[in-house]
């Protein structure tokens, strides 16, 4: 087991799945944890808090949505002010919708990649100020072996925007004022 004693860390999408069980092994590990979720989203939150706190870490849980500027802002300040640091963004939170092809408009569109794209691209612009000044800090992305390795034919929109997610984390590795920090997307593996 790896250790994150003493260490802050903001997952959004926390409220299932990967997010849930990326702020579990995270508490596990010794950091207190900021989970965010979307209200809109049919998952419930209280499990991966209780499972968070079931570790003897804090859980700051923040409502919002990443296509929001103004509230990506927001959790990095109250994750800083609450948890007293902010070491590692897990930019987890996506969706995925199910259009084929020809019938997939530029609102559909839009908004996945405002979700999927544009929010990882948010809460990692809200995050480098902070942990640049700090000297250190990790930015993470859950990206997907559709944007990477596969298609979908009947998710294109997804495809693109996790390789663009892929994409931008190259970028943002090879930046030099972020040599302290280090950037990743991980694919997940279908079992």
């Amino acid at each position: 087991m790896f250790s994150l004693a003493g260490k802050a860390a903001i997952v959004t999408g926390a409220a299932s799945g990967i997010g849930s069980a990326t702020a579990a092994r995270f508490a596990e590990a010794g950091a207190d944890l900021a989970l965010v979720w979307y209200p809109g989203d049919p998952h419930d939150i209280e499990p991966t808090r209780i499972a968070v706190e079931s570790y003897g870490r804090r859980a700051l849980v923040l409502e919002g949505d990443v296509s929001e500027t103004e509230d990506v802002e927001r959790w990095v300040h109250r994750t800083i002010d609450e948890l007293g640091r902010l070491d590692i963004v897990v930019a987890n939170a996506a969706i995925a919708r199910n259009v084929d092809s020809a019938e997939l408009d530029d609102d559909r569109w839009n908004q996945l990649m405002e979700i999927n794209l544009l929010g990882v691209f948010r809460c990692f612009r809200a995050a480098l100020p902070n942990m640049m000044s700090q000297g250190s800090g990790r930015l993470l992305a859950t990206s997907s072996t559709a944007g990477t390795v596969l298609g979908w034919p009947r998710h294109v929109h997804y495809s693109a925007s996790k390789g663009g997610v892929v994409g931008m984390i190259r970028g943002l590795a090879l930046r030099s004022p972020l040599t302290a920090s280090q950037s990743m997307a991980s694919r997940p593996a279908r079992s």
